[in-house]
Protein backbone atom coordinates (compact mmCIF):
# COMPACT_ATOMS: atom_id res chain seq x y z
CA UNK A 1 0.00 0.00 0.00
CA UNK A 2 1.26 3.49 -0.58
CA UNK A 3 1.52 6.36 1.92
CA UNK A 4 -0.54 9.41 1.15
CA UNK A 5 0.91 13.08 1.43
CA UNK A 6 -2.49 13.99 1.67
CA UNK A 7 -4.14 14.19 5.03
CA UNK A 8 -6.78 11.55 5.69
CA UNK A 9 -9.67 11.26 8.06
CA UNK A 10 -9.51 7.44 8.36
CA UNK A 11 -6.34 5.12 9.12
CA UNK A 12 -5.18 2.64 6.80
CA UNK A 13 -5.48 -0.62 8.83
CA UNK A 14 -3.01 -3.97 7.49
CA UNK A 15 -3.91 -6.48 10.18
CA UNK A 16 -6.31 -7.47 12.54
CA UNK A 17 -6.31 -9.51 15.33
CA UNK A 18 -7.53 -12.85 14.44
CA UNK A 19 -10.89 -13.96 15.80
CA UNK A 20 -10.71 -17.11 17.75
CA UNK A 21 -13.84 -19.06 17.56
CA UNK A 22 -14.62 -20.82 20.45
CA UNK A 23 -11.21 -19.91 22.26
CA UNK A 24 -11.58 -16.24 22.76
CA UNK A 25 -10.68 -16.08 27.02
CA UNK A 26 -8.35 -18.69 27.89
CA UNK A 27 -5.89 -18.66 30.56
CA UNK A 28 -3.41 -20.40 27.95
CA UNK A 29 -4.18 -17.95 24.98
CA UNK A 30 -0.68 -16.31 23.65
CA UNK A 31 -1.04 -13.01 24.12
CA UNK A 32 -1.22 -10.56 20.80
CA UNK A 33 1.71 -7.60 20.48
CA UNK A 34 0.19 -4.25 18.55
CA UNK A 35 2.85 -2.32 16.65
CA UNK A 36 1.81 1.25 14.55
CA UNK A 37 3.73 3.53 12.24
CA UNK A 38 3.02 7.35 12.15
CA UNK A 39 3.92 8.79 9.14
CA UNK A 40 4.32 12.79 8.60
CA UNK A 41 6.26 14.98 5.08
CA UNK A 42 7.92 17.36 5.30
CA UNK A 43 7.65 20.83 2.87
CA UNK A 44 10.10 18.69 0.57
CA UNK A 45 8.07 15.91 1.06
CA UNK A 46 10.53 13.92 2.72
CA UNK A 47 8.96 11.21 4.86
CA UNK A 48 9.49 11.03 8.66
CA UNK A 49 8.56 7.71 10.24
CA UNK A 50 7.91 7.15 14.26
CA UNK A 51 7.11 3.24 14.95
CA UNK A 52 6.08 1.98 18.74
CA UNK A 53 6.06 -2.31 18.81
CA UNK A 54 5.12 -4.93 21.07
CA UNK A 55 2.44 -2.99 22.96
CA UNK A 56 -0.35 -4.93 24.64
CA UNK A 57 -2.91 -2.74 22.51
CA UNK A 58 -3.83 -1.15 19.49
CA UNK A 59 -4.62 2.21 21.03
CA UNK A 60 -1.48 2.49 23.24
CA UNK A 61 1.01 1.48 19.98
CA UNK A 62 -0.78 3.99 18.28
CA UNK A 63 -0.49 6.61 21.15
CA UNK A 64 3.59 5.49 21.30
CA UNK A 65 3.61 6.38 17.68
CA UNK A 66 2.36 9.33 17.64
CA UNK A 67 4.08 10.53 20.70
CA UNK A 68 7.55 9.28 19.18
CA UNK A 69 7.00 11.59 16.22
CA UNK A 70 9.19 14.21 15.33
CA UNK A 71 7.87 16.09 12.66
CA UNK A 72 4.12 17.29 13.40
CA UNK A 73 1.44 16.87 12.58
CA UNK A 74 1.63 12.86 12.34
CA UNK A 75 -0.93 10.84 11.53
CA UNK A 76 -1.14 6.71 12.44
CA UNK A 77 -0.77 4.82 8.85
CA UNK A 78 -0.47 1.59 9.74
CA UNK A 79 -1.21 -0.84 12.19
CA UNK A 80 -0.33 -4.49 12.10
CA UNK A 81 -0.48 -7.10 15.37
CA UNK A 82 2.14 -10.14 15.81
CA UNK A 83 4.26 -9.21 13.02
CA UNK A 84 6.58 -6.40 11.06
CA UNK A 85 6.20 -3.47 8.87
CA UNK A 86 8.62 -2.30 5.91
CA UNK A 87 8.91 0.86 4.29
CA UNK A 88 10.07 0.85 0.69
CA UNK A 89 10.84 4.31 -1.17
CA UNK A 90 11.51 4.88 -4.82
CA UNK A 91 12.01 8.21 -5.56
CA UNK A 92 9.72 10.00 -3.04
CA UNK A 93 7.36 7.45 -3.47
CA UNK A 94 6.55 5.60 -0.44
CA UNK A 95 4.67 2.22 0.17
CA UNK A 96 4.57 -0.41 3.18
CA UNK A 97 4.62 -4.03 3.30
CA UNK A 98 3.44 -6.19 6.39
CA UNK A 99 4.29 -10.11 7.47
CA UNK A 100 4.92 -12.39 9.96
CA UNK A 101 8.77 -11.89 9.18
CA UNK A 102 10.77 -9.17 8.80
CA UNK A 103 12.11 -10.31 5.00
CA UNK A 104 8.18 -11.14 4.76
CA UNK A 105 7.57 -7.81 4.99
CA UNK A 106 10.41 -6.35 2.98
CA UNK A 107 9.47 -8.40 0.64
CA UNK A 108 6.18 -7.19 0.57
CA UNK A 109 6.98 -3.24 0.20
CA UNK A 110 9.29 -3.93 -2.27
CA UNK A 111 6.53 -5.50 -4.65
CA UNK A 112 4.29 -2.97 -3.78
CA UNK A 113 6.24 -0.33 -5.43
CA UNK A 114 5.82 -2.16 -8.55
CA UNK A 115 7.81 -2.55 -12.17
CA UNK A 116 10.90 -0.90 -12.41
CA UNK A 117 10.05 2.13 -14.35
CA UNK A 118 13.55 2.48 -15.16
CA UNK A 119 14.69 -1.33 -16.66
CA UNK A 120 17.83 -2.17 -17.20
CA UNK A 121 19.29 0.75 -19.78
CA UNK A 122 22.84 -0.49 -20.76
CA UNK A 123 22.15 1.79 -24.16
CA UNK A 124 22.13 4.71 -21.63
CA UNK A 125 25.40 3.79 -19.75
CA UNK A 126 23.94 2.28 -16.44
CA UNK A 127 24.27 -1.15 -15.95
CA UNK A 128 21.49 -1.91 -12.97
CA UNK A 129 18.10 -1.54 -13.38
CA UNK A 130 16.66 1.22 -10.87
CA UNK A 131 16.05 -0.06 -7.13
CA UNK A 132 13.27 0.68 -4.33
CA UNK A 133 15.09 0.88 -1.36
CA UNK A 134 13.89 -0.31 2.37
CA UNK A 135 13.60 2.57 4.29
CA UNK A 136 13.72 0.53 7.86
CA UNK A 137 11.78 -2.64 9.15
CA UNK A 138 9.83 -2.77 12.81
CA UNK A 139 8.84 -6.01 13.86
CA UNK A 140 6.22 -6.54 16.98
CA UNK A 141 6.45 -10.81 17.99
CA UNK A 142 7.01 -9.90 21.44
CA UNK A 143 10.18 -11.36 21.48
Amino acid sequence: MRFSKMATAGVVTTAAAALLSGGMGTADAAPNYYGALAVSFDSAGELYVSSATNFPSQDEADAAALANCDLKPCEVQVRYVNGCVAVAQRGQDYWYGTGATEADAVAKAMAATGPDPNPLMVGLGSSQPSTARVHGTDCSTGS
